[in-house]
This record gives C-alpha cells, sequence and structure tokens, in this order.
C-alpha cells in the first residue's frame, strides 16, 4: 500500500528514514512492493543490557513490484532469505526497532529489479547511490532447481 504509518511507533528514526526513502523511491516511480513474509523462525534472543534486545531471525520473504493503480508485475518475482538481527530498545513504555542489520549476506532470487537500482542498495547494504539494473553484488545468489 505504500502507507508509511504502519511503522509510526514500532521504528527508530534511522530505520524510519530507511523505510521511507524505499517507500518513496517506489512511489515516485510509481510502483509498489508487494511483499509477503512466507516464513519466519527467531532463531536466537540477546540481551546486550537492560534496555536492550537483539532478537535473530531466519526469515523467507517473496517479493514482486506492482505498478500503482492497475497492479501490473513489474519485472522478476524474488524469493529471499534473510538472517536477520533486530536491535530492540525500550522507548518509554514499548520496544522499538532501532536497528535492523544481516547476520550473513541476503539470497536474493531476482537479478532486477524494475527501478533500476541493486537489490543490495534496496536492502541496505550500501551508502552508494544506485547502479544501474545488475545482478545483486555481495549477495548470494541461490541456485535454480530444474
Amino acid at each position: 500500500m505504500g502507507d508509511e504509518r504502519i511503522i509510526e511507533g514500532l521504528v527508530g528514526d534511522e530505520e524510519a528514514r530507511k523505510i521511507l526513502g524505499l517507500i518513496g523511491v517506489k512511489t515516485d516511480l510509481g510502483i509498489t512492493l508487494d511483499a509477503a513474509l512466507t516464513e519466519f523462525h527467531v532463531t536466537g534472543i540477546q540481551r546486550p543490557s537492560r534496555d536492550t534486545v537483539d532478537v535473530l531471525t531466519d526469515e523467507r520473504w517473496h517479493y514482486r513490484d506492482r505498478r500503482i493503480g492497475s497492479g501490473e508485475t513489474l519485472g522478476q518475482e524474488s524469493d529471499d532469505h534473510y538472517f536477520m538481527r533486530y536491535a530492540l530498545r525500550k522507548d518509554q513504555k514499548s520496544w522499538v526497532v532501532f536497528k535492523v542489520s544481516f547476520e550473513r549476506p541476503p539470497e536474493v532470487g531476482r537479478t532486477e529489479v524494475p527501478n533500476r537500482a541493486s537489490p543490495k542498495a534496496f536492502h541496505g547494504m550500501t551508502e552508494a547511490p544506485p547502479s544501474p539494473t545488475a545482478a545483486p553484488s555481495g549477495a548470494v545468489r541461490r541456485k535454480e532447481s530444474r
């Protein structure tokens, strides 16, 4: 839906900027990300301090970009596999995600994206400006089964 309001009260400022940036870039291009979480397993919990908790996860997602208005699928669909670390901090009465990071390089299914930026850039793994459509650099490619 491209509705940034869903993150209010759930993430800290740095993570909110990342999410809003992704939503904004896609919206400007007339695209919305259709993302479905297909598997989610908590693999560990660490307590670095009294007011912080790190949650480690193993996640699988299915992605496709859609044209806003028509819903037409644009470009390749992707099945991705992530090992994540969510750092949560106590903020008054609730917990908020203040930092998200990859524990291992992501396994990214698609090799191109319709908004002409590398998937690595849209996974928050680089500060460099977007590059032309290309295979993700640094991401682990999945072998196709036949």
